[in-house]
């Protein structure tokens, strides 16, 4: 398939932006990863837009559109519910302007609720669920064939042996390259997929699956060195972007050993990991390979661990944290954990047993090597909480507000976290607990 001026027609893939941001993450590696399997496998040309990078008004948007042209496809990212409003906005702007190209959208989002996405009257002609690469490149096979688009939902298929994947195609974020280190001060790389935990407050589940899958450890560290070859890690800090790093300790051991032997050593790597599974050596690890790790602790309550389907011992998961409060400040590992306040089920009685427990956590020691973060409860689609809204509302009297808050401007942060945890606990009474 040809066009005028000699270009043939490309798969778009754009990011939408954030409206607000600082110190942002570089580097798309949803949309590398989706891209260069389609370049591998079809052989399509892909360009890569990312909008949080894209001055401008409309004008200019088209404007850059018309240059990167023509289109065989163009994919927007709906990756997080509070992006939902304004991808349906630049939906609709994009099919105006570019009415016979088929537009496809997936994401997080899209995943937990393709019927929000795509619908009689919509923007949007397709949306893949779950993983990209499968889907889409079935999409453009047939579309390089002459074929016309499919409409409707598309997949889930997810990809087991992520080593099927060909390596990051970091020269698809081209465009952006030259002002890469101006622009953002943390790079993402995702090194596995997945997780096999069914904490109740995350909707990872709808997108990857409950099953944690990894690249081999010597692609990990493979691609880490590709990554060199592209930028000076000595400017990033490097989010390891997986929903759990290093599930697997032999895989997480190996993957620590390559990255120092490699002296692959950004600023720092920052990733989010369980404490349950960490021992001495594996945080001597984590810090010798310039490691900062986030711990999603969520509560101090026993109780409410287990109703957030933490771990069936919440008093060992507990003792874990503790632990590597103590390893971390031998070694030398900077640390943060995280609690979420209100989850459905809350009390007064549950949150003074998390204010207590986290008093003592960073307290009990004279010094510490980790910091907390508090977040209030947000009603996720696709989590388990919220296509179970009326049995935590009838066993804990929980009420949620704004059940489809992403369809509302500018006040859906609000909204998402507007709800009654319990009888006991009401809106107000969280906020003031929490603040």
């Amino acid at each position: 398939m040809s066009a005028a001026g000699g270009r043939t027609p490309a798969v778009l893939l754009i990011s939408p932006g954030i409206i607000k941001w600082t110190d942002m993450d570089f580097g798309l590696p949803h949309l590398v990863s989706v891209g260069g399997y389609l370049r591998a496998h079809t052989g399509v040309r892909v360009e890569l837009l990312d909008l949080n990078y894209e001055g401008g008004d409309h004008k200019q948007l088209l404007e850059t559109l018309a240059r990167l042209g023509p289109y065989l496809m163009i994919g927007l990212s709906c990756y997080s519910s509070f992006d939902y409003m304004r991808v349906m906005t630049l939906a609709r702007f994009l099919k105006r302007h570019y009415p016979d190209v088929p537009l496809v959208t997936g994401g997080y989002h899209a995943s937990a609720l393709p019927g929000d996405v795509v619908y009689e009257g919509g923007p949007f002609d397709a949306v893949v669920v779950g993983e990209g690469e499968r889907p889409m490149r079935r999409i453009v096979e047939q579309l390089l064939g002459g074929g016309a688009l499919t409409p409707g939902v598309h997949g889930p298929d997810q990809i087991e042996d992520l080593d099927e994947l060909p390596p990051y195609q970091w020269e698809l974020l081209g465009r952006y390259w030259p002002r890469a280190k101006a622009i953002g001060r943390k790079f993402q790389i995702y090194l596995a997929r997945g997780c096999p935990y069914h904490c109740t407050f995350c909707m990872e589940r709808a997108k990857s699956g409950y099953k944690w899958r990894a690249y081999t450890a010597e692609r990990a560290v493979d691609e880490l060195r590709r990554l060199s070859t592209f930028t000076d890690l000595g400017h990033w800090v490097i989010n390891v972007a997986d929903p759990l790093f290093g599930f697997n300790r032999r895989w997480r051991r190996t993957v620590l050993e390559g990255i120092i032997r490699h002296e692959l050593f950004p600023r720092q790597y920052w990733t989010l990991t369980r404490s349950d599974d960490l021992v001495d050596d594996d945080v001597a690890l984590l810090a010798k390979a310039r490691f900062s790790i986030g711990i999603g602790l969520e509560s101090g309550s026993p109780e409410m661990l287990v109703r957030m389907q933490k771990g069936n011992k919440p008093e060992q998961y507990l003792e874990a944290i503790q632990r590597l409060a103590r390893l971390s400040l031998k070694h030398g590992l900077n640390w943060a954990t995280n609690i979420i306040i209100g989850h459905p089920g809350e009390t007064p009685e549950t949150l003074r047993e998390t204010r207590d427990f986290m008093r003592r956590l960073f307290t009990s020691a004279g010094e510490t090597c980790g910091w907390l973060s508090i977040d209030p409860f947000r009603l996720y689609p696709g989590a388990q909480v919220h296509e179970t809204m009326q049995t935590w509302s009838a066993e804990h009297g929980a009420r949620f507000y704004h059940p489809r808050w992403w369809t509302r401007w500018y006040d859906g942060p609000f909204r998402a976290e507007h709800i009654d945890p319990s009888r006991a606990l009401d809106f107000e009474g969280r906020v003031r607990f929490m603040y």
